[in-house]
């Protein structure tokens, strides 16, 4: 990973009732200074997949609020990063 580099990673919310698949695009940054350590700052959340009950659901279909309230579960979530060859 260099800095400055876009990545893209993936977290999953698995509830009782609400599984969603969330990608999130993320660049490699650091406190600018030598030897500093260097982390990905997680950006632009998607919904990949969404299940409520078991049946898949689209995103867009939904309520705003509810599609809110879905997004928020994101908030929580350890975002791992793909292989960078996902292109």
């Amino acid at each position: 990973m260099s800095l400055g580099e876009d990545v893209r990673g993936t977290a999953n919310h698995n509830g009782e009732e609400v599984e969603v698949a969330f990608i999130a695009t993320g660049v490699v940054t650091d406190y600018g200074v030598d030897r500093s350590p260097t982390w990905i700052e997680w950006d632009n959340v998607e919904i990949g997949d969404l299940t409520i009950l078991g049946v898949a659901v689209d995103v867009s279909k939904l309520p705003v609020d509810l599609q809110g309230a879905i997004y928020a579960l994101a908030d929580d979530l350890e975002f791992e990063q793909e292989d960078p060859d996902y292109d």
